[in-house]
């Protein structure tokens, strides 16, 4: 979820940050993480990378 009281930078740097601690995760629990687990961390990380790549967008677009 997107905090609608950020500003479209903080908004990115947390996403990236809980990309980052996610795509962590996953890498360390690989092993331990059922299949559908695994898929639903996997659909997140994708959302986020989109959410992340319109923010990016939003934030060229402003500063230009």
């Amino acid at each position: 979820l997107v905090n609608e009281n950020e500003t479209k930078t903080e908004q990115y740097e947390n996403l990236a940050e809980n990309y980052t601690r996610a795509q962590s995760y996953m890498e360390d629990n690989y092993e331990t993480i059922s299949p559908e687990r695994l898929q639903n961390m996997q659909t997140r990380q994708n959302n986020r990378r989109e959410q992340m790549e319109n923010l990016a967008e939003n934030i060229y677009e402003d500063n230009n």
